[in-house]
């Protein structure tokens, strides 16, 4: 074991603070994969359109005690993302802009 820790060249100490911590990132991995299964519920009842902020309001609403940043985290190692449409930005008398939430480049329209 020591020699493939030197091949790779990280320290000793390195590899038993991995080991000694495995248990919690199982338990941190599984509370994950619970909160993932709630995003997704809150995520379904509005239809695909509840993002970060929207679904950490219902889950805190509910009593769970759950940071923006986590839920946001959880969201992308998942791939759950909010199905927004689009946001249109009109000036009179001039051409207007269709901005797509999800998309690449801006739809200009005269």
């Amino acid at each position: 074991m020591f020699q493939c820790i030197r091949v790779l060249g990280i320290a000793r100490s390195s590899f038993y603070y991995w080991r000694a911590t495995a248990a919690e990132r199982a338990a941190r991995q599984a509370a994950d994969a619970r909160l993932a299964a709630r995003i997704r519920a809150v995520h379904r009842e509005s239809d695909g359109t509840y993002g970060v902020p929207r679904i950490t309001t219902e889950l805190r609403e509910t009593g769970e005690r759950v940071n923006h940043k986590r839920i946001a985290r959880v969201m992308r190692s998942r791939a759950a993302v909010s199905e927004a449409g689009t946001v249109v930005i009109v000036q009179v008398g001039a051409p207007f802009v269709i901005r797509p939430l999800l998309g690449s480049d801006a739809i200009r329209c005269s």
